[in-house]
């Protein structure tokens, strides 16, 4: 790049104007929109420490290659033996100045690599600050694990991921300043230095920090340090997965995952309280619907395994919730077309029954990682189907008198056909599948199907005994085998399937929602504390990411739910009405000595804080900001 070429005085007079070489309406410029959202956040961040200092040979053909990741993972590293042979003054680089790490000349052929540490996951654009002759390449991998022996851990790109998470720079002479041009998300970077010649002067790598740009108007604190760091854990943990759209992770896909998003919106209510980005994913969830009806369950996108059709009944339940945490309900008329088609295609698709069968082929019904019944009849599927069909909520509100006649009776229909289907009353829970041919139930009763249950009331008189007897109890062995191989054994063996850290967002919610407070902050302090003791910096995606390391993401906010959660319940903050508009305050001890919580909405921010003086008695108050003042009600807990 010519030096300067970004600064004003630059005198760009010799290069081409620039022209339009692709009109607006063609490919892949259909049409364009106001973003809805504002600019991304930027702020420089540095790296916390040098790893190592590593070497190797270089790969054949290193200098021209169409995948830097594939070219990463033939090669061999090591550690040094002696550090400063290779690399003088290496910590240099880790501040911005005028000192700086040298790279000392290498035999051709060979390189020299720095394996830096953010300190924690992170998410941003590499900058390089260095001084060089010119030719020199220097090459940087991204990752969010290192192994036992300090080395960076890689995915194959020929079994495991197809996208390389790496970034070429070729030097020009003297001093000059990149940054990178597309975001990574990571905690590791791994700097190897080629063809160098004549020393090379590091003199910073650092990051360009970049995120939705959130404000932390949400607050939790309480008498336990650990779920206070697991609160903070959860909010950190969606804030890198706030960019231009809710995102799966920052690391590997950066993908607008819709079921992943109806989490995040959630634990976005809670701590920043910004509503523009969910509004876009339900707005640009109706945008992705297929002639048939179908929401994608990944957009955008246009291939057809991203179309889920449980992710469009998560669509469909998000739409609510969207109203009911903000009270915006100007996103209905947008997207109320789709939600028609939506709950027409399974009208349609479930004959000759009510209850959806297997998923057509070449569609994935994905409802969780954990290995519960997907084909013919699923249970927790039909429950979805349920909660979608609860939009009649949406239609009485537009005042579409035929729409709530017509999925008033199609829910009663499918609220009965749930029960006779999947209820066994021997053992009072719900079974998590049905087989049409051999006439019978799956023998299979997890957390997946019963929490659903709990969460709709479709056996109330039951929902203790199901929370206790099935949610509880598969917790509490799950507690005992998270994180090993034993895990999805123990789902296959007991018939007991255990949710993944996403679905623990509906069964955390049954336990609370039931009492079983104690159990729920038992859970949480567990499961997530364990990632805090393991040394994660956010939450992951499935439970056996310690073991897999590396093949699943680090930074996932579909886990994130118990920020929201304990803000709910032990902070006690709820709203009784769409944006809050009524609120309880309904503070859970349950052990712990005392809690404070700030709760962003419409009309201000809600606090709240007690202090248990004596067992059983809560002492504190609650405030709500202006500029104007919900209704407080206050209940105490069951």
């Amino acid at each position: 790049m010519p030096a300067g070429w970004t600064e004003i005085p630059f005198d760009d007079r010799g290069w081409r104007p620039a022209g339009s070489r692709v009109s607006i309406g063609l490919p892949p410029w259909h049409e364009l929109e106001p973003s809805g959202i504002p600019l991304q956040r930027e702020q420089a961040q540095t790296f916390a420490r040098v790893v190592s200092v590593l070497t190797g040979r270089c790969a054949e053909g290193y200098a021209s290659v169409d995948n830097l990741g594939l070219l990463h993972f033939r090669e061999q590293r090591k550690a040094a033996r002696q550090p400063e042979t290779l690399v003088r003054d290496v910590e240099a680089l880790l501040r911005p100045g005028e000192a700086a790490a040298v790279i000392r000349p290498i035999r051709g052929g060979e390189f020299t690599a720095l394996l830096l540490d953010a300190g924690r996951e992170t998410a941003g654009y590499i900058r390089l600050d260095l001084s060089a002759r010119g030719g020199e390449i220097v090459d940087l991998l991204y990752s969010e694990h290192i192994d036992d022996d300090g080395q960076i851990v890689l995915l194959d790109p020929l079994t495991h991921s197809q996208v390389s998470m790496a970034d070429r720079y070729r030097c020009r002479a003297g001093r000059q300043q990149h940054e990178f041009f597309w975001w990574k998300g990571f905690r590791y970077a791994l700097v190897v230095f080629r063809d160098v010649r004549q020393p090379v002067r590091v003199h910073h790598v650092g990051v360009n920090f970049t995120s939705y740009p959130v404000e932390e108007k949400g607050h939790f604190a309480c008498s336990d340090p650990v779920l206070n760091e697991i609160w903070k854990m959860g909010r950190y943990t969606l804030q890198l997965c706030m960019h231009d759209s809710y995102m799966d992770c920052p690391w590997r896909e950066q993908a607008q995952w819709l079921g992943d998003a109806r989490v995040q919106w959630q634990v976005n209510a809670y701590t920043f309280g910004d509503h523009a980005l969910m509004r876009r994913m339900l707005r640009q969830g109706a945008q992705s619907q297929t002639p048939q009806g179908l929401i994608y369950g990944v957009f955008p996108s246009r291939h057809h395994s991203c179309i889920l059709p449980d992710f469009g009944l998560q669509w469909a339940a998000a739409l609510w919730e969207y109203y009911w945490y903000s009270g915006d309900d100007t996103v209905f008329a947008e997207t109320y077309g789709a939600l028609q088609r939506l709950l027409g295609y399974f009208a349609a698709s479930s004959k000759p029954g009510v209850l959806p069968g297997a998923a057509p082929a070449g569609l994935w019904l994905f409802l969780d990682w954990s290995p519960i019944y997907k084909d013919d009849l699923s249970a927790t599927y039909a429950m979805q189907y349920l909660e979608a069909l609860r939009g009649v909520r949406i239609a009485r509100h537009l005042r579409q008198p035929k729409d709530v006649r017509a999925w008033q009776a199609r829910a009663r229909a499918v609220e009965r056909a749930i029960v006779e289907t999947f209820w066994d009353p021997k053992r009072r829970a719900f079974c998590e599948g049905y087989d049409r041919q051999r006439g019978k139930r799956i023998d299979q009763v997890g957390q997946h199907a019963n929490a659903l249950a709990v969460q709709l009331d479709l056996q109330p008189e039951h929902n203790g005994s199901i929370v206790e007897k099935v949610l509880w109890r598969i917790a509490r062995q799950h507690d005992r085998l998270a994180g090993s191989e034993l895990l999805n054994e123990y789902s296959a063996r007991t018939k007991s399937p255990v949710a993944s850290p996403y679905f623990y967002a509906f069964v955390l919610g049954a336990m609370f929602k039931e009492g079983y407070d104690r159990q729920a902050i038992e859970t949480i302090r567990r499961l997530w504390g364990r990632m805090l003791q393991q040394g994660y910096t956010t939450f992951y995606e499935s439970w056996d990411q310690p073991r897999g390391r590396g093949h699943t993401s680090a930074c996932h906010a579909w886990s994130a739910s118990p920020t929201a959660l304990l803000s709910a319940y032990v902070g006690g903050i709820r709203p009784m009405a769409p944006g809050f508009a009524e609120v309880m305050v309904d503070p859970r001890a349950n052990g712990l000595e005392h809690a404070e919580v700030a709760v962003p909405t419409p009309h201000g921010t809600i606090r709240c804080q007690w202090r248990e003086d004596e067992p059983g008695t809560l002492q504190g108050g609650s405030t709500c900001l202006q500029p104007s003042r919900p209704r407080c009600l206050r209940q105490p807990a069951p």
